[in-house]
Parts: structure tokens; C-alpha cells; sequence
């Protein structure tokens, strides 16, 4: 690279000087504005510095044309820019010299993460330095066959991008299908005879609702006691856990059994607050931690499954959503707010028959998402293929002219 461009850094102005920032006129890139963009070209990013903020700092004003590359916080990022700028410290940028097309040089380091690291350095976090920017190996065609592989490469893309929004259509319809049928299943619409649906609250009818085991995990082996995240919507994974250091017994008032049914207590996102799932009989002498709450109910009255589902839509949910409160940016409910959660209730049959054809319909939207999610990992891995082929074609074809 050192070879085909010069090397720029960028910097930061003083930020307690307002008038480094205030009304400023110079585009000022940072790796958070490249943080999930997808277009080739910038032109600005979320602040602007003033001609004293760029006169004052290290950072440098680079044309248009200038293949923007982040060197640290993450190695990775890419764009060109689509007119003058200035970045922080957190860019290498690349200004061309002539005969080298800004898109092929852009499409190269988009599959060069990897190499940007190994010559990265640094003990907190990877920073990839100028003089190790300057040595990311790079293979140059002609200009007539830069234009032509970055043709290529973009048509290649185009394919997949309609492949990919494609798939995401598909995921889209999965959850609105998914929202129809727990709906139906609550609304009565599953039902033989809604008539005789019974109105309750849940603390009315649970044989037991009680928080967690409060201590943390201390062992590498031992009684395995789940991680919040275990929880989501509907869905346990009962592999998803640490340990405790103590045997079985000493934690028998917080061990779970099959029908249990675990709420989220606390998270950091209010939507994984008291979403809910059941436990399967196959678990074994597991414990649950205090972010979770365990509702244990009579299967004479109200099916484990059948409680799951109420809980994860509907007018329960929504009664779920009005109860959380944010502390010190954790989001939560009580055991309380549990007890009082509304519910309408079918006879023990009907609730049977609605949990087995809710299964069975969301059984089929796993497979379906679990084929579309493979198929998006595919797509990914295919950009990465595409990249590779052009470029180690390129190389190939320049160690055979240079012999």
C-alpha cells in the first residue's frame, strides 16, 4: 500500500474547546460512524470540526477519493470518501496515487481484515500503525482490469444483496406469522369453545412464585446453575450455564424441575424483561440465579405450555411491558408484578390441544429460520469468496507477468 498511496492519520481537536467543534464546516469521520454503514461512499459524519479544530489537532483534510480504513477500535472499516474530509485517530486513510481506481482498492481491503491484524499490534486493543498500513500487501492490475474485476465483484454483490433482502423479507413474514399464532392461540380463535375461557391472575393459581439463588458463580466444575441469557423468548437453553461450587442438595430450594416456568427478572434491554419459557423434564439438578423468577402452577388448572404462551403476547404481555422499571440501567419486574399478571383460562383439554398446535405451527418457523439463517451465513461467507477469487486471481496473473 505504501507503494501505490500515501498513508494518512487523523486526529481529534481539543473537545473542551467549543470553537474546535461549533458551526463547523470540515466532515469528521470515526469509526462509530462507519459502525454498521453499508454504502461504499461518505460524505459527513455525525459532527463537523471548524478550520481551528483541523488547524489545531492532527487531523488532515485528504480528497476526494481517499480510501478511508480504520485502524483500531475495530480493524476493518472501509469507505471512500465522497468528498473532502478530515477523520480521527482511529483511521489509516489511503490517498491514491495515479492509476489505482479508489473501488478496486476499497474491495480489497474489505477482504483484508484479517491480514490488517496480523501486523496489528497493541496490548488493550489492535492498532494497526502507518508504517504496518504501508505494508498491507495488495496485488495491482492494470487499470483496464481494475475496472473489470471491480465490475465484476459489484455484480457478484448486487446478486447476493437481492438474495439477502430476499431471506430478511422471509424473516420478516416468519415473525408476523409467529405474532398471528400465539394471537389466535390467546384470542380464542384456536379454540372449540372460547365461551368457556375462565378469567384469572396468575398469583391466584401458581402453586409458587419465588426469585433466584443469589450468589455467584464460583467454580469452573459443580452444580450447574443457568445464565440469564438461557431465557428467551419461549425457548430455554438448558447448556447455557456456570457453575456453583457446593453439591446438589445444599441449593434443593432453587433446583428446577420439568414444567417450571422461568421469567426473566432483570436485563439490560427491556425487551428480554419477562419473557418467559418452560423447563423440560430431561433437566437435571440445575439451579437458577436471582435474575430470574421460577412459576411453578398446578397442571390441573394451568398447563406450563399454556402459560408460556399467554405470557409472551396479548393483553399479559402488554400488562408485562407496563411493569418494568429502568434502575441504573438495568430493566426489570418483581415476582409481584407476576402475580398479578391477567390471564384467561381454557378448560385443562383445550389448553392441551392450543399448546400442542402452537408447537407444532412454531416448530415449522424454527426450521424455516434456522434454513434462513444458514442461508444469510452463506451469503456472508460468499462475499468473502467472491473477494477472494478476484483478487488471488489478480495475484496470480501479476507473479506470472513479473516471472
Amino acid at each position: 500500500m505504501g507503494e501505490i498511496a500515501d498513508v494518512v492519520g487523523g486526529g481529534t481537536p481539543r473537545t473542551s474547546d467549543p470553537s474546535n467543534f461549533e458551526d463547523g464546516d470540515v466532515s469528521w469521520i470515526t469509526p462509530a460512524d462507519l459502525s454498521g454503514y453499508t454504502a461504499k461512499y461518505i460524505a459527513r459524519g455525525a459532527r463537523f470540526i471548524t478550520q481551528k479544530g483541523l488547524a489545531s489537532s492532527s487531523a488532515r483534510l485528504v480528497p476526494i477519493g481517499t480510501v478511508l480504513f480504520t485502524s483500531r477500535a475495530p480493524i476493518g472499516y472501509v469507505a471512500i470518501a465522497a468528498n473532502a474530509v478530515a477523520t480521527n485517530q482511529g483511521f489509516k486513510s489511503f490517498v491514491l496515487k495515479p492509476g489505482v481506481l479508489p473501488d478496486y482498492v476499497y474491495w480489497w481491503l474489505k477482504g483484508a481484515k484479517r491480514i490488517a491484524e496480523v501486523l496489528a499490534s497493541g496490548t488493550t486493543f489492535l492498532e494497526l500503525s502507518g508504517g504496518n498500513a504501508k505494508k498491507l500487501p495488495i496485488p495491482i492490475a492494470p487499470i483496464d482490469e481494475q475496472r473489470r474485476i471491480v465490475a465484476e465483484i459489484e455484480k457478484q454483490f448486487s446478486r447476493l444483496d437481492e438474495a439477502v433482502a430476499n431471506l430478511m423479507r422471509v424473516k420478516a413474514k416468519l415473525t408476523r406469522y409467529r405474532a398471528a399464532v400465539l394471537n389466535d392461540a390467546v384470542g380464542g380463535e384456536l379454540a372449540v369453545d372460547a365461551s368457556r375461557w375462565a378469567p384469572a391472575i396468575l398469583g391466584e393459581v401458581a402453586v409458587s412464585i419465588r426469585n433466584g439463588y443469589s450468589q455467584k458463580p464460583d467454580a469452573e466444575h459443580g452444580t450447574p446453575i443457568l445464565r440469564i441469557s438461557a431465557v428467551r423468548s419461549m425457548r430455554l437453553d438448558v447448556e447455557d450455564v456456570r457453575h456453583l461450587s457446593g453439591v446438589p442438595s445444599e441449593y434443593q430450594p432453587f433446583t428446577l424441575s420439568g414444567g417450571d416456568v422461568l421469567f426473566t427478572r432483570y436485563n439490560g434491554s427491556r425487551d428480554y424483561v419477562g419473557v418467559c419459557a418452560e423447563v423440560p423434564a430431561t433437566i437435571r439438578q440445575t439451579v437458577y440465579p436471582d435474575k430470574l423468577i421460577r412459576v411453578r402452577v398446578p397442571s390441573d388448572m394451568l398447563l406450563p405450555g399454556f402459560l408460556v404462551i399467554a405470557a409472551s403476547t396479548g393483553g399479559a404481555r402488554a400488562f408485562i411491558e407496563s411493569r418494568i422499571r429502568t434502575t441504573a440501567g438495568q430493566s426489570g419486574i418483581s415476582g409481584g408484578d407476576l402475580k398479578a399478571l391477567p390471564l384467561r383460562l381454557p378448560p385443562v383439554v383445550e389448553q392441551r390441544r392450543i399448546v400442542a398446535e402452537v408447537n407444532l405451527r412454531l416448530s415449522i418457523v424454527r426450521e424455516v429460520e434456522a434454513e434462513v439463517d444458514a442461508n444469510l451465513k452463506r451469503a456472508q461467507a460468499l462475499r468473502q469468496a467472491v473477494l477472494h477469487s478476484a483478487f488471488a486471481t489478480t495475484a496470480t496473473r501479476e507473479t506470472m507477468r513479473s516471472s
